[in-house]
């Protein structure tokens, strides 16, 4: 496949076509279009070659819907130079061309073919919530993809500015790698994606710029229903390499939640992603072995062994313990105006961290029976950009162990043992990384042996 005709090519053509219009009794026809396939999305210059013909200054070409003759020039009397456009949502697949001359039109059918100037190969399952890896393969050898990056892959991430996967809602693309032959990402699924054929496309170069690489109907998504989990968990026999498995889990109301995967084999690496109610890959509230959280809503969970491992049996494991439920009541913000927790374990929902100089106090009654317990606060929400730090204090607001080590965007903390029955505060603040583009959070607490 040429994306330009060479030289030779065209003098070759020319001289057949001038013998076969050289024969009187020969009759009138299209023979033939060089070169006979052209990519969706590109420029190219192809010749039309006829029999018998004695086509003359005027005459037109017409390749179908899509296609757009930009310039044809009559390179012999049965030989018709033509540079085209093909769109790139242009219907892929045979095409008739039909050339017009002096009120006479002749057509060769299936004479000529518009091709996708991709290919893809999938590991993995093409599913409702799912995870897989796509290789796209680049088959136009004189359009590479632009493989520009930025960030070295160790203090900054590795990413390629010139080069976007576009997909259809539901469906996300993170890439992992370029050359200028080959693209490979990890694509996610949402649980609600609209499953069937869907369009893949290549966007390569500068804005404004960018190549054209689609692919009609490039991806087969295929409709599941998640299999409903029950309280405490299940196990599940992975057969397949890269293979994933829908979940749902819903609690009995509002609940701290605390999910783990294993596996039975050394060489797997038991993991899954938690999505919220919505199932969208955009609220992931985690990717892990164990998450914790807590809610009331409906959840998803996706099995996926990122190394490959198949033909072992996994576990996931869900525990869950009911709790109070309480909203954010200002002023909160020292241990005085802290707000009373009505019982434990609690989650406070909809909290704000208004500054970086902001705290909020949640004060908490520890029995005697509790002494020698730990206080474990957690932090979540659906805002997952938030971070705040947490920290457990006596009444006298000395940390019991604190605060937290801040980490990552939210906290997972234990306190050392409770020493004595009385008063306690839970105090979350704002990171030192504080971003005013996202205060919002949920804390969860509970005693802990």
């Amino acid at each position: 496949m040429f994306k330009k005709l060479s030289v030779l090519a065209i003098a070759s053509a020319l001289i057949a076509s001038t013998a076969c219009g050289s024969d009187e009794d020969t009759v009138e026809s299209v023979s033939g279009v060089v070169p006979s396939e052209v990519f969706l999305g590109r420029q190219s210059t192809v010749l039309v070659l006829g029999s018998g013909t004695n086509w003359r200054a005027g005459a037109t070409a017409d390749f179908g819907d899509g296609v757009t003759v930009d310039d044809l020039q009559v390179a012999s009397p049965s030989a018709l130079l033509a540079t085209i456009t093909v769109d790139p949502s242009a219907a892929g697949g045979a095409r008739d061309v039909t050339v017009s001359d002096g009120g006479q039109s002749l057509t060769l059918t299936g004479a000529f073919f518009l091709d996708s100037p991709i290919a893809v190969d999938v590991e993995g399952d093409l599913a409702q919530g799912s995870i897989a890896i796509v290789t796209v393969t680049n088959r136009d050898i004189f359009t590479p993809f632009d493989a520009t990056t930025e960030g070295d892959g160790f203090f900054t991430p590795l990413s390629f500015p010139n080069l976007s996967v576009v997909l259809p809602a539901g469906a996300t693309a993170q890439i992992n790698s370029v050359d200028p032959f080959s693209v490979e990402f990890m694509l996610l699924i949402d649980v609600n994606a609209t499953a069937g054929l869907a369009d893949l496309e290549i966007l390569s170069g500068p804005a404004g710029s960018a190549d054209s690489f689609p692919l009609s109907g490039g991806l087969d998504i295929q409709a599941r229903t998640p299999e409903a989990l029950s309280a405490g968990g299940k196990s599940f026999d992975v057969t397949t390499p890269l293979g994933s498995h829908l979940f749902s889990y819903s609690p009995a109301g509002m609940a701290l939640l605390d999910f783990s995967a294993t596996a039975e084999s050394a060489e797997a690496s038991p993991a899954f992603a938690l999505l919220p109610a919505s199932g969208s890959w955009s609220d992931l509230i985690s990717f892990s072995g164990a998450v914790s959280d807590a809610g009331n809503g409906e959840y998803y969970l996706v099995y996926w062994d990122g190394a490959g491992a198949s033909g072992y049996t996994a576990d996931l494991t869900i525990g869950e313990v009911a709790a109070a439920a309480m909203t954010e009541s200002e002023p909160n913000d020292t241990a005085a105006a802290a707000q009373a927790s009505p019982s434990m374990p609690v989650v406070l929902q909809n909290a704000t961290l208004a500054d970086v100089d902001d705290a909020d106090y949640i004060e908490l009654t520890v029995a005697a029976g509790d002494v020698g317990k730990s206080i474990r606060v957690f932090t979540t929400g659906t805002d997952r950009l938030s971070d705040p730090v947490v920290d457990v204090l006596d009444s006298s607001e000395s940390s019991l162990g604190g605060p937290s080590s801040d980490a990552d965007f939210h906290e997972d903390f234990t306190s050392t043992p409770i020493p004595s029955a009385g008063t306690y505060y839970v105090k979350v603040t704002a990171s030192e990384f504080y971003n005013p583009a996202h205060t919002a959070y949920d804390v969860a607490i509970q005693l802990v042996n």
